[in-house]
Protein backbone atom coordinates (compact mmCIF):
# COMPACT_ATOMS: atom_id res chain seq x y z
CA UNK A 1 0.00 0.00 0.00
CA UNK A 2 2.94 2.50 0.71
CA UNK A 3 4.72 1.71 -2.69
CA UNK A 4 1.14 2.81 -4.22
CA UNK A 5 0.71 5.95 -1.99
CA UNK A 6 4.46 6.88 -3.05
CA UNK A 7 3.55 6.50 -6.79
CA UNK A 8 0.59 8.43 -6.18
CA UNK A 9 2.47 11.53 -4.34
CA UNK A 10 4.90 11.43 -7.50
CA UNK A 11 2.22 11.11 -9.75
CA UNK A 12 0.48 14.18 -7.86
CA UNK A 13 3.76 16.25 -8.34
CA UNK A 14 4.01 15.57 -11.66
CA UNK A 15 0.72 16.19 -13.10
CA UNK A 16 0.94 19.62 -10.70
CA UNK A 17 4.54 20.25 -12.64
CA UNK A 18 2.88 20.32 -15.89
CA UNK A 19 0.32 22.47 -14.91
CA UNK A 20 2.19 24.83 -13.38
CA UNK A 21 4.26 25.15 -16.60
CA UNK A 22 1.25 25.26 -18.77
CA UNK A 23 0.24 27.98 -17.42
CA UNK A 24 2.94 30.21 -17.08
CA UNK A 25 3.80 29.73 -20.83
CA UNK A 26 0.42 31.02 -21.64
CA UNK A 27 0.72 33.94 -19.56
CA UNK A 28 4.14 34.25 -20.47
CA UNK A 29 3.08 34.34 -24.82
CA UNK A 30 0.04 36.43 -24.02
CA UNK A 31 0.04 39.85 -25.12
CA UNK A 32 0.56 41.48 -21.84
CA UNK A 33 2.84 38.81 -20.14
CA UNK A 34 6.02 38.82 -19.12
CA UNK A 35 7.54 37.12 -22.11
CA UNK A 36 8.38 33.45 -22.68
CA UNK A 37 11.62 33.79 -20.91
CA UNK A 38 10.48 34.91 -17.63
CA UNK A 39 7.80 32.83 -17.52
CA UNK A 40 9.74 29.97 -18.08
CA UNK A 41 12.23 30.62 -15.53
CA UNK A 42 9.01 31.32 -13.09
CA UNK A 43 7.70 27.99 -13.92
CA UNK A 44 10.76 26.64 -13.10
CA UNK A 45 11.00 28.07 -9.74
CA UNK A 46 7.18 27.29 -9.21
CA UNK A 47 8.09 23.71 -10.39
CA UNK A 48 11.15 23.12 -8.00
CA UNK A 49 9.71 24.18 -5.11
CA UNK A 50 6.46 22.15 -6.02
CA UNK A 51 8.80 18.90 -6.24
CA UNK A 52 10.63 19.88 -3.26
CA UNK A 53 7.75 19.95 -0.84
CA UNK A 54 6.07 16.98 -2.57
CA UNK A 55 8.62 14.27 -2.46
CA UNK A 56 10.96 15.96 0.29
CA UNK A 57 11.59 12.65 2.05
CA UNK A 58 13.01 10.84 -1.05
CA UNK A 59 15.26 13.19 -1.63
CA UNK A 60 19.54 12.50 -1.08
CA UNK A 61 20.58 15.50 0.84
CA UNK A 62 22.59 16.09 -2.47
CA UNK A 63 19.67 16.17 -4.52
CA UNK A 64 17.94 18.19 -2.05
CA UNK A 65 20.82 20.95 -2.22
CA UNK A 66 21.16 20.79 -6.21
CA UNK A 67 17.59 21.08 -5.80
CA UNK A 68 17.32 24.28 -3.64
CA UNK A 69 20.80 25.78 -5.42
CA UNK A 70 18.77 25.79 -8.57
CA UNK A 71 16.14 27.08 -7.84
CA UNK A 72 17.87 30.45 -5.99
CA UNK A 73 20.52 30.36 -8.84
CA UNK A 74 17.28 30.42 -11.16
CA UNK A 75 15.81 33.35 -9.00
CA UNK A 76 18.64 35.94 -8.95
CA UNK A 77 19.39 34.93 -12.71
CA UNK A 78 16.44 36.02 -14.11
CA UNK A 79 16.96 39.38 -11.98
CA UNK A 80 20.42 39.98 -12.73
CA UNK A 81 19.30 39.18 -16.34
CA UNK A 82 16.42 41.89 -16.32
CA UNK A 83 19.11 44.49 -14.67
CA UNK A 84 22.67 44.08 -16.59
CA UNK A 85 21.09 42.52 -20.09
CA UNK A 86 18.09 44.49 -20.56
CA UNK A 87 19.18 47.38 -18.59
CA UNK A 88 16.38 47.75 -16.49
CA UNK A 89 16.76 50.07 -13.19
CA UNK A 90 16.92 49.09 -9.84
CA UNK A 91 14.90 50.83 -7.23
CA UNK A 92 15.37 50.94 -4.03
CA UNK A 93 12.00 48.58 -3.72
CA UNK A 94 13.93 45.88 -5.84
CA UNK A 95 17.37 46.24 -3.30
CA UNK A 96 14.93 45.87 -0.33
CA UNK A 97 13.73 42.59 -2.35
CA UNK A 98 17.39 41.50 -3.25
CA UNK A 99 17.71 41.75 0.60
CA UNK A 100 14.70 39.61 1.45
CA UNK A 101 15.39 36.67 -0.46
CA UNK A 102 19.32 36.43 0.35
CA UNK A 103 18.58 36.70 3.91
CA UNK A 104 15.68 34.00 3.03
CA UNK A 105 18.36 32.05 1.13
CA UNK A 106 20.56 32.05 4.31
CA UNK A 107 17.31 31.34 6.66
CA UNK A 108 16.22 28.38 4.74
CA UNK A 109 19.57 26.64 3.65
CA UNK A 110 20.47 27.22 7.24
CA UNK A 111 17.18 25.48 8.69
CA UNK A 112 17.40 22.73 5.82
CA UNK A 113 21.26 21.96 6.82
CA UNK A 114 20.34 22.07 10.70
CA UNK A 115 17.39 19.80 10.03
CA UNK A 116 19.39 16.84 8.06
CA UNK A 117 22.34 17.16 10.35
CA UNK A 118 22.92 13.78 12.37
CA UNK A 119 24.43 13.69 15.95
CA UNK A 120 27.32 11.78 15.67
Amino acid sequence: MSDFLTRVKFGVAGGLSIAIFAAAMFVGLSDTGPGPVKAFVGAILLIGYAVHRGVQEYLSRRQENVLTGGVFLLGFGAVAWGVFVNGAKVSQEDLIAWGGLVVAIVLIGGWTLLARRRPE
